[in-house]
């Protein structure tokens, strides 16, 4: 296809998922209030030779975000490579509740790699290399799910779904995002610790 054809058709699909979104915010506004739906249960994985350790959320999580986010965290212990990090935060009513960690782990003084999204058994994960000067060189992965069950590392397929149960169904999904933050590892350990969210939450 012609480069001048590319960018034509690129600008369409602009043009029409702006028209989409716009629509579907003035048919919001018309609306009766939307009902929140209820969270589904995160369920952190038991991990082979690992303990399993329940940590607080951080003063900034409980003064940033919106009351009604639910914040669950868990560490393990006991592996050679170092400590993992597992974390699952549901939104509420507000769409500030979840944000890419893209947007928020450079202004932690992280540089993020080789950006990727990579296929387990059960789920779409978003994976990316993020390292500092004051933190070795880690794995940090998410993915999204909502209380149907629907998944994706995708933060427009989240987006665009939202906006179709909200304009449709007139409720309010409540999303989950799942990072995990590990070593640096060999693919198939990450495929294993990934794998194992995954099957914990199916």
């Amino acid at each position: 296809m012609p480069k001048k054809a590319v960018t034509r058709f690129s600008f369409l699909i602009y043009c029409f998922s702006s028209l989409l979104v716009v629509s579907s915010m003035v048919l919001l506004s018309q609306s009766p209030e939307a009902r929140l739906c209820d969270e589904k249960k995160v369920n952190f994985p038991v991990l082979p030779n690992m303990t399993m350790n329940i940590e607080p959320p951080s003063e900034a999580e409980l003064s940033t975000l919106p009351k009604d986010t639910i914040i669950e965290k868990r560490s393990y212990t006991g592996s050679i490579e170092g400590q993992y990090f597992i974390s699952a935060i549901t939104g509420g009513r507000s769409k500030s509740s979840l944000h890419r960690p893209e947007l928020c782990l450079p202004s932690q003084g992280f540089a993020m790699r080789n950006p990727r999204t990579i296929e387990t058994a059960t789920r779409q994960w978003r994976v990316i290399t993020v390292e500092s000067s004051y933190s070795e060189k880690r794995y940090h992965a998410y993915t999204f799910f909502n209380q149907e069950g629907f998944a994706t590392a995708s933060h427009m397929s989240r987006i665009l779904r939202d906006v179709f149960d909200r304009t449709l169904f007139n409720r309010i999904d409540r999303w989950t995002m799942i990072t995990v933050n590990v070593p640096i590892c060999s693919e198939e350990k990450l495929l294993e610790i990934l794998n194992a969210i995954g099957d914990a939450n199916e």
